[in-house]
């Protein structure tokens, strides 16, 4: 009973970390649009790349995990794509501290990619 709700939560963080990429994705397409009126170009960039990487990585993450997460290596390639969403969200962090934009909030971002990670090597464990 414990492995299957282990299984049902990763399922569920899988999905909100899926979700969680579609949004950044209109938020990159949004923010395109904008334009860069109120930034520098340097800030504007990095954001896109940032922004881009991390709906990227989250989107194909939360489909790994939804469609290969009761599998070892569909654990494996979550727990990379979570690394990944972590590190982007700690540079996000780190750029945002040089440019003067800093908010202890930010730190909440990495809510949703530790808790992937923690119910991926959860999963994955059971999956040995």
């Amino acid at each position: 009973m414990q492995n299957k709700t282990k299984n049902i939560f990763f399922k569920i963080i899988s999905g909100l970390v899926l979700i969680q990429g579609v949004l950044q994705l209109l938020n990159l397409l949004g923010l395109v649009g904008y334009g860069r009126t109120t930034t520098s170009a340097t800030k504007f960039y990095l954001g896109l790349v940032l922004i881009g990487g991390y709906a990227v990585a989250a989107m194909v993450g939360g489909y790994t995990g939804l469609k290969d997460g009761n599998t070892q290596e569909g654990c494996k390639r979550c727990f990379y794509f979570s690394l990944v969403l972590i590190a982007i969200t700690i540079a996000t962090i780190i750029l945002n501290v040089v440019f003067k934009a800093y908010s202890v909030t930010q730190f909440e971002a990495l809510i949703i990619p530790v808790l992937f990670m923690l119910f991926t090597i959860l999963n994955g464990r059971k999956n040995l």
